[in-house]
C-alpha cells in the first residue's frame, strides 16, 4: 500500500507539471502573439537575446499626398470611415463620423515625441492631434481642435470634462495647418505649435494607467468630418514591423524568451502582469521538477 501510494503521489506530481507546461507554453506564446501584433519588432528591445536581421528602422516623413508612404508597416486605420488616398490631396475622410488614422511604430528621443504634421482642413472642421492612442480607452490622449480652442479630453469623465484646455477662438478654421507636437509621455509635458508658432505649453498631462492598455500609438490625426485630409505626417523615427519572415520569427523566439526568462520592457508587459501570469507557473514547474528529482 505504501509503494502504491507514492506511485500515486508520483504520478500525480507528473501530471500537474505537465499541465504546468502546457499551460506555460500556451500563456507565453499567446502573450508573445499579442505583443508583437501591437507593438511589433520594438518589442524585443535593442538589447536582442538573438541576433535579428534588419530592424527596419524609417527616418523619413510619411508623404499622403504622393502616397510615398508605407501602408504596411506604419498606416493604421482604426473604426470609423475610411481615408483614402487623392492624389496630390492625401488621405482624405471620405464619409462624416468620427475615424482616427496613426502611425504605430513611432519612437521617442529621452521620452518625448516630436511629431510634424501637414493638414488640409479646407472644409474648416474640428480635428484631433494624436498624442496616445490606445484603442479607446481610458488612458488616450487627443488635442481636440475646435472652435473655442484646443481640448484635452478626461476619458475617466466619459467626455464631460478636459485634462486640460486653452482657449483660442477660432482655432479649428485654419485652412493649412502646420501642426508640431512635443510631448513626454513620461513627465506630461506637452508644446504645440501651429505654423511655427507655439500656441500653448501644457504641463502635468496625466500619466497612462497601468494595466489598461496593449496597444499604443504616439502619432496621427482624427475627423468626423468627410474632406478633412491629412497631407503628410513626419514622426521622426520608426520602428517597422516585420516584413521578413526571418524576422518575424527571430522577434517572435526573443520575445518569448524573454518573457518566461525574466520580462521584455515594462511599457509593453508590466512586470506585475509577468509574475501573474507567467512566474507563477514557471515556479510550478520548478517545483514539480525538484520533487520528482528527489523522488
Amino acid at each position: 500500500m505504501k509503494n502504491k501510494f507514492y506511485d500515486n503521489e508520483s504520478a500525480g506530481v507528473e501530471t500537474t507539471l505537465i499541465g504546468l507546461l502546457f499551460s506555460l507554453t500556451f500563456s507565453s506564446i499567446v502573450i508573445s502573439f499579442l505583443l508583437l501584433s501591437a507593438y511589433g519588432v520594438q518589442v524585443s528591445g535593442n538589447q536582442a537575446a538573438i541576433s535579428l536581421p534588419d530592424g527596419g528602422v524609417i527616418e523619413v516623413m510619411q508623404n499622403y499626398q504622393t502616397n510615398q508612404i508605407n501602408d504596411n508597416v506604419n498606416f493604421v486605420s482604426k473604426f470609423g470611415s475610411p481615408w483614402n488616398y487623392v492624389a496630390g490631396v492625401g488621405r482624405v475622410l471620405s464619409l462624416d463620423g468620427l475615424s482616427y488614422m496613426a502611425l504605430k511604430g513611432v519612437q521617442p528621443v529621452n521620452d518625448v515625441y516630436t511629431v510634424n504634421y501637414q493638414l488640409n482642413n479646407s472644409v474648416l472642421s474640428d480635428y484631433g492631434i494624436i498624442l496616445r492612442y490606445t484603442n479607446g480607452d481610458l488612458n488616450q490622449l487627443v488635442i481636440n481642435v475646435k472652435a473655442d480652442g484646443y481640448h484635452i479630453p478626461n476619458e475617466l469623465s466619459f467626455g464631460f470634462s478636459d485634462y486640460y484646455f486653452y482657449p483660442y477662438s477660432n482655432a479649428n478654421q485654419n485652412t493649412h495647418p502646420q501642426i508640431k507636437t512635443v510631448f513626454n509621455d513620461k513627465t506630461g509635458d506637452l508644446q504645440y505649435f501651429d505654423n511655427g508658432v507655439l500656441i500653448f505649453h501644457a504641463s502635468g498631462i496625466p500619466a497612462e494607467l497601468p494595466y489598461f492598455s496593449l496597444v499604443h500609438y504616439y502619432a496621427g490625426v482624427s475627423s468626423s468630418t468627410a474632406g478633412f485630409a491629412v497631407e503628410n505626417i513626419n514622426a521622426g523615427t520608426i520602428i517597422a514591423d516585420a516584413t521578413n519572415i526571418v524576422q518575424q520569427l527571430g522577434a517572435f523566439l526573443d520575445v518569448l524568451a524573454k518573457i518566461v526568462l525574466w520580462n521584455v520592457d515594462s511599457q509593453f508587459l508590466p512586470l506585475e502582469l509577468n509574475l501573474i501570469f507567467i512566474k507563477t507557473q514557471l515556479a510550478g514547474v520548478i517545483i514539480c521538477g525538484i520533487v520528482i528529482l528527489r523522488g
